[in-house]
């Protein structure tokens, strides 16, 4: 845990020095512990990814929401929730999701429900 996996850092910066390259998008992996409100704990795959860039290099197909969830995780706190998992969870936009963190547990909000 805590170790770098995959690319060394500044493979983007490279990817990005390369001319006619527009944007890159780095991702982040990891395993949490979720307790959606009213439903037991459960353990799930978590993708970071940087908000500003990721919507010009991939799409997701919203459920609920839109796009301006972007926006809404940019500001802190808030997540965008896949369909399979926000079904099973019965999470909707605007729900508050608790994830188990190195700093403790923390309070997400759901901007939206999508998938790739």
């Amino acid at each position: 845990m805590g170790q770098q996996r995959g690319p060394k850092s500044g493979l983007a910066d490279r990817f990005r020095a390369i001319d006619g390259v527009g944007a890159v998008s780095t991702l982040r992996y990891a395993l949490a512990i979720a307790s959606p409100a009213g439903k037991s704990s459960t353990q799930l795959s978590l993708l970071g990814i940087d908000p500003d860039v990721f919507p010009q290099v991939a799409g997701l197909n919203f459920q609920q929401g839109d796009k301006s969830a972007f926006a809404e995780l940019a500001a802190g706190r808030s997540v965008i929730a896949n369909g399979i998992f926000a079904a099973q969870a019965g999470l909707h936009v605007g729900d508050v999701l608790t994830l188990a963190s190195p700093e403790g547990e923390q309070e997400y909000r759901v901007a939206a429900i999508a998938g790739d």
